[in-house]
């Protein structure tokens, strides 16, 4: 599939398979959002929008079935379950003390 460069500050490309029905995002964040059921028109709409970024909140967000972040972003996930799983653990020990 081929990117299309998209002229909004949140997003960056578009790619579209036309036999699959899925669009392909990608975000100035890093990820890349996968959408499916969009006609060719709707992609064809996207690209040719004077505001890319209202058509897709409008006309396309909703699609959305998978938001693939990049490895920086689950790391950042994982940290922050462990954090919350360590304050967990001090609260359960600090209320087995009292």
């Amino acid at each position: 599939m081929q990117w299309v460069s998209l002229n909004t500050k949140q997003l960056r490309a578009a790619s579209y398979d036309a036999d699959r029905q899925q669009l392909l995002i990608k975000t100035s964040g890093g990820s890349i959002r996968t959408h499916k059921g969009i006609l060719p028109h709707m992609f064809d709409n996207l690209v040719a929008s004077d505001d890319q970024n209202f058509y897709y909140r409008i006309y396309l967000e909703t699609s959305l079935v998978s938001d693939r972040r990049g490895a920086g972003s689950i790391a950042r996930h994982i940290l922050k379950i462990g954090v919350v799983g360590a304050g967990v653990l001090l609260l359960s020990a600090s209320a087995l003390t009292i």
